[in-house]
């Protein structure tokens, strides 16, 4: 039987494959799937489930896809505490979107990003009370996407970074 033939499972693993190239249409119209192992997919380098709904929290397998360079998982329902052990191995990564989630970001205070990011979009997670220190090892921004209600905050974050900071639907 084919995989394109499953209907009603909840679980795919498709760990330790040696997958390559692009994932077959079929699978983006799976929506009875609850789980989907990730951990031993080394070589891929894109991964977008944004929005869709998903549930729970913030994966810990993604600090092991070393060759990780976009994660998108914005406009989901992901939540609660997000660490730097999350993104320890992501060396390639260029862009980081978990925008329009409920996550909180706690990395240590002398945690330095293992990647240079160009796009950053973390609007709704909470950054507060301490500055997030890490964003000033990110040297090549284009875009970055940060969002706050309080405009001394926001401030304090201008000065910090010295840089532009996109201040999206801020209430000030």
């Amino acid at each position: 039987m084919s995989i394109f033939g499953l209907h009603g499972h909840v679980s795919i693993d498709l760990s330790s494959n040696s997958l390559e190239g692009s994932v077959p249409d079929y699978f983006r119209n799976i929506s009875f799937l609850e789980v989907l192992d990730l951990r031993e997919l080394s070589s891929l380098k894109f991964f977008d489930v944004s929005e869709n709904e998903l549930n729970g929290t913030f994966p810990g397998c993604f600090g092991q896809l070393e060759s990780l360079e976009t994660l998108n998982l914005g406009c989901n329902l992901l939540e609660g505490v997000v660490s730097e052990t999350h993104l320890f191995n992501l060396t390639r990564l260029k862009t980081l979107v978990a925008s329009e989630n409920r996550l909180r970001f706690e990395p240590k205070s002398n945690w330095i990003p293992p990647f240079q990011c160009r796009i950053i979009k973390l609007g709704q997670w909470q950054l507060r009370p301490k500055f997030p220190r890490w964003l000033k090892f990110q040297k090549n921004f284009c875009f970055r996407y940060l969002r706050c209600r309080n405009f001394e905050y926001l401030a304090h974050l201008a000065f910090e970074l010295a840089l532009s900071i996109s201040i999206c639907k801020s209430f000030l």
